[in-house]
């Protein structure tokens, strides 16, 4: 099912130098096309289902606090503080799909001020009773370089 008007939060992973471990700087996007597919595949005789998500992100989408979208290779240069003013697509973020009937969802986006760990991500989605998918990037292609305003777009897959 293709929904426009997906409201959509992605988790940005990065390192926390000092604790070191693995952080998500949260960014809410508004505007995001989102397709969901269910597929089944034959590996060695046996049958696996797995749900494949297709994320389409229009160049003119609005983005949470004016953050700008940086290519991965320098959004891995930025300090810790800077990272906050940016976004990128990296194949270790996450996705969360905004439940506008949630009480947990203030505006149709995820409300986090501040970078979490993987579990209290995790923790947010139970507590929240959030039931849609925790999409995990698998890949990802920045499609604004070229075209017009119509057509640039960034696209995401994801399981």
């Amino acid at each position: 099912m293709l929904t426009a008007n997906q409201i959509i939060t992605v988790f940005n992973a990065r390192t926390d130098k000092e604790k070191r471990r693995e952080i998500f700087i949260p960014t809410n996007i508004f505007g995001v096309s989102f397709y969901e597919l269910d597929s089944s595949k034959f590996v060695g005789g046996v049958r696996s289902e797995e749900i494949i998500c297709k994320i389409r992100i229009p160049f003119g989408a609005r983005i949470e606090a004016g953050k700008t979208y940086l290519p991965e290779s320098q959004y891995k240069l930025l300090t810790d503080d800077d990272a906050l003013f940016y976004w990128t697509l990296q194949k270790s973020s996450y996705i969360l799909l905004a439940s506008t009937t949630a009480t947990a969802w203030r505006t149709g986006a995820y409300d986090i001020d501040r970078p979490i760990t993987k579990e209290e991500l995790t923790a947010l989605c139970h507590e929240s009773r959030y039931t849609g998918p925790l999409i995990s990037v698998v890949e990802y292609a920045d499609n604004t370089q070229r075209g017009s305003l119509a057509v640039k777009h960034w696209r995401i897959g994801g399981k």
